[in-house]
């Protein structure tokens, strides 16, 4: 049985990847916590900032470490140290660590399309990384170390588009509008008309799954693009959203009443098909609506 490791199980991505890999038998999961309130046998305390806790990964020896960890996502993250050092220098740190102790197990990296030149709106995996923010220049920094000679560990190197589902940071677009409309509080927005590639979070989750189990290593050293491949504006978005909204009020979203931000850009999507040609699933959008909505409504 595979032992996999989980670095950044308790974020937005990261809820998603643990449930499905723990509801998968056929592995051995293990996630790490800065301070576990619970003793488990799946939890193990770990801390990117405090290497005495590393040992605990060389204890577990995995086969496969999956870091969805992450700092820079949310706008309310905006230390700039903390977010080059756990996007970057602190993963590269760990790699040195694993490989100095001996062990090299298959590090799957959850990078970010913001690695890419946004302004080129259709995203191959070899188009030009001139990431426009911090994040996702630190992200592409860990990315680059992968791809160098430098690194020692098999990789492989995700970079998902937008993505939306359960557990996402209130500030987040769909949260922002869901919250808006449970609670009657009308909302200034821009104009919408900013086009993204928006997914299910719990699909890109699965996809990891499904690589973990179907040829992973043959993938070393690979980068893939994990999007819808079509491009949607804000407000069209939202629109559909609407339709599964109970009790929706339009006039709660007040579209175009602040300007969009400066330099944003207005398009960019993932027009590479690789991710679907290696079986990426993507969930209906009716279903996946329905499934956050029910998620912000009910459960929270």
């Amino acid at each position: 049985m595979r032992k996999i490791l989980l670095i950044g199980a308790t974020g937005f991505v990261g809820q998603h990847i643990r449930e499905v890999l723990a509801a998968d038998m056929g592995l051995e999961l293990r996630v790490t916590a800065r301070q576990p309130t619970t003793v488990d046998t799946q939890t193990i305390p770990f801390d990117f900032h405090y290497p005495a806790s590393w040992q605990h990964i060389l204890d577990v020896a995995p086969d496969i470490i999956v870091n969805a960890a992450g700092y820079g996502v949310v706008k309310e993250q905006t230390d700039l140290e903390a977010m080059y050092d756990v996007n970057y220098r602190l993963p590269v740190r760990l790699i040195k660590f694993l490989h100095a102790a001996g062990q090299e197990p298959f590090w799957l990296q959850v990078g970010t399309a913001f690695e890419y030149d946004l302004t080129e709106e259709r995203l191959h995996e070899d188009s030009a990384c001139v990431p426009l923010t911090h994040y996702g220049m630190s992200k592409y920094l860990c990315s680059n170390f992968l791809q160098s000679t430098a690194n020692s560990l098999p990789f492989l190197i995700l970079r998902p588009f937008a993505m939306f589902g359960p557990y996402e940071s209130d500030s987040k677009l769909l949260p922002y509008l869901l919250n808006a409309q449970k609670m009657a509080r009308p909302i200034q927005l821009s104009s919408g008309k900013q086009e993204r590639d928006y997914f299910y979070v719990r699909d890109l989750a699965c996809f990891i799954n499904y690589l973990i189990n179907n040829g992973l290593h043959e993938l070393d050293g690979a980068v893939l693009n994990v999007g819808s491949g079509h491009p949607t504006s804000l407000k069209d978005l939202a629109t559909s959203l609407s339709k599964f909204i109970p009790d929706f009020r339009s006039e709660i979203w007040k579209w175009g009443e602040v300007a969009q931000r400066a330099n944003e850009t207005q398009v960019f999507y993932n027009a590479s098909t690789k991710a679907t040609q290696l079986k990426l699933q993507l969930t209906p959008s009716s279903q996946a609506f329905q499934e956050t909505i029910s998620y912000y409504y009910q459960q929270r």
